[in-house]
């Protein structure tokens, strides 16, 4: 016999104890009501509210059925019965997608489709009368009433209990993947929905009326004592985990939970787009399968350490930190895996890489347009100038005078060529290979060896190249070929000694040579004078400083020494 042809709502008047075991449930169940929707705004509050109003409608409606008098009264409070129910049953499943971490679920075009299957489903029970779809037939017998269900209340009904089934399925998944409070919680919500789906059907099949009804809210005080249980004792709405999972889905990192074993437990929404897997993929399965793409952070997970590395996931850069998870008393529990996104900071610094670059580029230019005009710039004209003279003399027919200008002309050109093919020497050296003070030896014995210039190198101990760094090695060989430009130039000396020593977390660099010396007070005040100005302020740049030292002409001593201080890197 089809399980939905018989129904009595038949409750005897003078039984008190059904009756009152009814009104305690009700009454039971919503204060729970009550307490869920003062929670409301947690996450799964509102729809377990919902749920239970429902269970409040079809309880009262049971109630009311069973001890009205005249049919039509009953036939009312039945069709109440049939709505709580669907209430109860679709405000469950909204529970469940919210419980389980399936949100995606639950938009727009979901919560529609749910509104319309609800919407149709009372709209076929509230016009039966008219239509004849939900009940083929449902008729007064004795103090009771018998139904005989039509095909789309069958449906209804299957459907809907097939859908607790579903959630049922759902909670013991979960109670599958995850750990600890959340496993417990899970558990509960099983065991809740079990009890109530084996109360409906004690109360389908039961022998007499009163044994079906006691079935019925008794399972339902039962579930309402197992949610109570998960409330006050598991924290099912408690405003700090809710709080805590709300923080961390909304959070812009991706965040995964390992535990001790190794497997996944929990996931946010960014990090499910940055490993490209929902939670119910990712969770259950070890980190070393989900992360065998990366085997950096495979690695480093499988250590247990803190520990960081840095990643290129789908063309976006990330900062992965792993930090272990543990508790006093208990040791290691897990692991705690944030992804953070760090494109911004990368694309910001390559900007202010390439905007330092094309600074020092510019200043440069500036630097060697200063050191050109100084130097180059200055014999072009002048030999520009004697040209003009020579054609002068020329013109007049006077071959002697113009000679002897152009005998100058072709030593200065010389000279000329001798700056040029120095200059271009600075620029090409560099010190990428044999660092500061090999590239700094080297070019001293070009010098000497090009300008017949003795050159001496002296080096202590305990200078070592990893005290340079590589800006303060480029700035400090301009100035030491900056000085040696001006010996050769200038001072007339036979010999030049490099002296580089260290001493309190400074570098002292001295450049002598036994020329003629120069005043330095006049040079520095000249106008158009570059070079010393330059070095000055390639030192500065450094954070280093430059003295100079010019002995006088007339005295026993001659030259000049150039001193140059700078920091040491610090380690």
């Amino acid at each position: 016999m089809n399980l939905y042809q018989r129904l009595d709502f038949n409750f005897m008047y003078d039984y008190l104890p059904h009756i009152l075991l009814f009104v305690i449930a009700i009454l039971f169940i919503q204060g729970l009501v009550i307490y869920a929707w003062r929670l409301r705004s947690i996450p799964g509050a509102l729809p377990y509210a919902i749920h239970k109003a429902g269970i409040v409608l079809l309880l009262l409606s049971l109630l009311m059925a069973s001890i009205s008098a005249q049919f039509t009264e009953k036939l009312l409070w039945i069709r109440m019965y049939h709505a709580g129910m669907f209430i109860a049953m679709e405000a469950w499943l909204a529970l469940t997608v919210k419980i389980t971490g399936r949100e995606k679920w639950f938009n727009r075009w979901t919560v529609t489709v749910w509104l319309t299957v609800l919407g149709t489903a009372l709209a076929i029970l509230f016009s039966n009368e008219r239509y004849g779809l939900y009940w083929n037939r449902i008729w007064a017998a004795g103090s009771g009433v018998r139904e005989i269900m039509g095909v789309w209340g069958n449906l209804i009904i299957d459907t809907g209990y097939l859908v607790l089934l579903f959630c049922t399925c759902l909670f013991f998944l979960r109670f599958l993947r995850v750990r600890g409070i959340l496993r417990a919680q899970a558990g509960i919500m099983v065991f809740s929905t079990f009890i109530t789906i084996t109360g409906y059907f004690c109360w389908r099949m039961g022998a007499t009326p009163a044994v079906r009804q006691d079935s019925l809210a008794m399972a339902y005080i039962i579930s309402g004592l197992l949610d109570a249980f998960a409330f006050f004792k598991l924290r099912l709405f408690d405003i700090m985990p809710a709080a805590q999972a709300m923080v961390t889905q909304m959070m812009g990192d991706g965040l995964v939970v390992v535990d001790k074993l190794g497997i996944i437990v929990g996931v946010n929404s960014a990090a499910e787009r940055i490993i490209g897997g929902s939670s119910p993929e990712v969770c259950g399965n070890t980190a070393g399968e989900v992360f065998e793409l990366w085997p950096e952070l495979s690695g480093l997970v499988s250590l247990r350490m803190t520990g960081s590395v840095e990643l290129v996931i789908n063309g976006e850069f990330y900062n992965v930190m792993v930090d272990p998870l543990s508790a006093w008393g208990v040791g290691l529990m897990g692991l705690t895996i944030v992804f953070h996104n760090i494109s911004a900071e990368k694309k910001a610094q390559q900007l202010l890489i390439q905007q330092e670059q094309a600074a020092a580029i510019i200043k440069e230019r500036d630097r060697l347009g200063r050191e050109l005009h100084d130097g180059q710039g200055q014999m072009v004209s002048y030999l520009s100038m004697q040209l003009e003279a020579a054609r002068s003399w020329i013109a007049r027919d006077r071959p002697a005078q113009a000679d002897s200008l152009l005998k100058d002309l072709v030593g200065m050109t010389q000279g000329l060529h001798t700056d040029i093919r120095e200059s271009i020497t600075n620029l090409k050296s560099n010190g990428d290979q044999d660092g500061f003070l090999g590239t700094l030896s080297g070019y001293l014995k070009w010098f000497g060896r090009n300008y017949g210039i003795e050159t001496t190198l002296v080096i202590t101990e305990n200078v070592q190249e990893e005290l340079f760094s590589p800006v303060s090695a480029v700035q400090l060989q301009r100035i030491i070929q900056e000085a040696l430009t001006n010996i050769r130039k200038h001072a007339g000396a036979e010999r030049v000694r490099v002296t580089v020593t260290v001493d309190n977390n400074e570098v002292e660099i001295v450049v002598e040579d036994d020329g003629v010396g120069f005043e330095v007070a006049k040079s520095l005040a000249k106008q158009g004078s570059y070079g010393l100005k330059i070095m000055m302020e390639r030192a500065a740049e450094i954070g280093a400083s430059v003295q100079f030292d010019s002995r006088s002409q007339t005295g026993k001593e001659t030259g000049t020494s150039v001193k140059i201080t700078v920091p040491t890197v610090k380690k």
